[in-house]
């Protein structure tokens, strides 16, 4: 491998195997220490080099570190001093990798690195990044890093959507999650030492068995949930024999090979167990859960929706539980159905004309609208109900007379690509299916006009896949992916199985993007509670938690080759 540093000790890049990987020479650049103490907040800029290192010194503390090349992978040792003769209680203490993580235009995005999962275990930490276009690197340490954070680039008041690079923090003050090493304040003369390894894994290499070749226990597998009553099944690898508990308890866990141990949970009751693995020097953390039956899931979530009122105002988000409600009915499940038609009625009409057909508050952002129109489509579905059809049927008119360009795609009202914004589309496609039931010419006619608007916004997806604009800022994101996806596989299901190839090529090819930049969160290891956003670019902080449940529907896109139904993404 090769690597290549400024005078100051920054990494230009550093190669691999064949190809460079990226490293930022702006301020975002790295490696930089970043020291705080109480309100005071400093950046190493140019630390000196002796004796083999890097350093510099702030509140007395000595920082250092330095590279290693060991085989196919980059080793940086840090090391903090506290070279005086008080304690030094430092509230953050971390090293920035300054690897570039921006991705911003297309095709651009599709070569950087994106910080798919880092992850902090009571006694190590590790994570990986990878790349739309399938590399990937891993990162490991053997020590406690007690916790880790995102740069985020400074384009609106809290900053932007893109991630810039990620820094490691070894000491935070802040409260911490229970699965966290938890820092201490460095002694008078104490040394804290730290050691980082970065390495590209081969495209055979599995992330979960690249880390258990480092000695440490690692959970494996697809699923972390199931319903009580059935049995949960993954892998725990470990080169040695390892302990395994839950709460306490000791989990028997059953040798499948060298190295790989299986686990088989069940439970009759709903309920969460916290496991943890250990093999004598290592310890790793995992939640999974026992949940209630699906049923049982969908009407609390339709009471709640009541009972947790929602609102009309600017955003449609403030009005998502009016679609579990329509399911609620659609599916006759146990839920107090009057009180949720009257707060229908109540909502409707302090957001849109009625009788008109239009938005009236917030016109531009043409999501609320799309957004009602789905919700229409359901209530008429649900309900058999003309009335919320037509209400559909005039505002789907306006949405397409308002905000579609010559070329289908769908614009907000300030002329910005939006239709994988809350997927504009497929809000048109729904209510198309509930007017196709209608034999009255009347509905026929409006059903070919909606899809013929619908389907020409497809095709420019097709045609384009991620080379659209998105929500905000530009960057290859979670909504623009997956709200694309499930936009092309609807269309695609809607069509005759001859025509349904181009369609099926393009959600295939963003499937790729989605899951290879990590925005599907795979990594072998199962998401904790207490993480905060496992992340990589394309996730934006506002999505955080829709990867899971999409990914697993994208398992499923084969089944639109077969006349299998394709379960889109609905609000909720």
């Amino acid at each position: 491998m090769k690597l290549e540093l400024t005078a100051t000790g920054k990494i230009k890049y550093c190669v691999f195997h064949a190809e460079a990987v990226p490293f930022r020479q702006d301020d975002y650049g790295g490696p930089a220490w970043q020291c705080r103490l109480g309100e005071e907040l400093r950046t190493s800029t140019s630390p000196r080099f002796k004796e083999g290192w890097f350093k510099e010194a702030f509140f007395g503390v000595e920082l250092r570190y330095r590279f290693q090349i060991e085989g196919d992978s980059l080793i940086i040792e840090a090391e903090a001093e506290n070279q005086s003769s008080q304690t030094m209680p430092l509230d953050q203490l971390g090293l920035r990798i300054g690897l570039d993580c921006c991705m911003e235009s297309y095709p651009q995005w599709d070569t950087v690195f994106a910080p798919t999962l880092l992850r902090c275990e009571k006694t190590y930490f590790w994570g990986f990044l990878s790349s739309p276009s399938g590399r990937r690197l891993g990162i490991y340490s053997p020590d406690p890093i007690a916790s880790w954070h995102l740069d985020y680039n400074r384009f609106f008041a809290d900053g932007g959507h893109r991630i810039m690079t990620f820094c490691l923090d070894f000491l935070q003050s802040g409260k911490l999650p229970d699965r966290h090493p938890q820092s201490r304040p460095l002694k008078p003369w104490e040394t804290r030492r730290w050691r980082i390894e970065i390495a590209e894994l081969a495209a055979e290499q599995a992330v979960p068995s690249w880390l258990a070749e480092k000695g440490v226990p690692v959970f494996a597998g697809e699923r972390w949930s199931a319903e009580c009553g059935s049995v949960l099944e993954f892998e725990l690898l470990s080169r040695t024999e390892p302990t395994l508990s839950a709460e306490g308890r000791a989990v028997p866990c059953s040798l499948k090979k060298p190295g790989v141990y299986t686990v088989r949970l069940e439970s009759d009751q709903p309920s969460e167990l916290r496991l943890t693995a250990s093999n004598g020097k290592h310890q790793s953390e995992a939640w999974v859960q026992f949940i209630h039956p699906w049923r049982t899931i969908m009407e609390e979530a339709a009471r709640q929706a009541l009972s947790q009122p929602q609102k009309m105002g600017t955003h449609c988000e403030s009005w998502y539980g009016l679609f579990t409600g329509a399911a609620a009915i659609l599916h006759d499940l146990d839920f107090d159905r009057a009180a949720y038609l009257k707060k229908v009625r109540e909502l409707v009409p302090l957001g849109f004309d009625v009788e008109q057909g239009c938005p009236t508050v917030h016109p531009g952002r043409i999501q609320n609208t799309a957004c009602m129109i789905g919700l229409m489509a359901d209530l008429g579905a649900a309900l058999h109900s003309g009335e919320a059809l037509e209400l559909g049927a005039r505002l789907a008119d306006w949405l397409i007379e308002h905000s579609q360009r010559e070329d289908g795609a769908f614009c907000n009202g300030k002329g910005k690509h939006y239709t994988s914004v809350i997927y504009i589309a497929k809000s048109l496609l729904e209510l198309v299916l509930e007017e196709r039931r209608h034999s009255e010419a009347l509905w026929q006619a409006r059903a070919q006009r909606h899809f013929e608007a619908a389907k020409r916004a497809v095709d420019e997806l097709a045609l384009h896949r991620d080379n659209i604009e998105t929500e905000g800022q530009a960057t290859l994101e979670d909504g623009m992916l997956t709200c694309s996806v499930a936009q092309l596989t609807m269309l695609a299901k809607m069509l005759e199985p001859e025509a349904r190839r181009p369609y099926i090529e393009a959600a295939e090819c963003l499937v790729r993007k989605h899951r290879l930049s990590g925005t599907d969160r795979r990594g072998g290891q199962p998401l904790q509670r207490d993480d905060a956003a496992v992340l990589g670019s394309a996730v934006r902080r506002a999505d955080d938690g829709q990867h899971d449940q999409f990914s697993a529907r994208l398992e499923r896109l084969e089944g639109v080759r077969h006349d299998r139904s394709v379960s889109a993404e609905r609000p909720a």
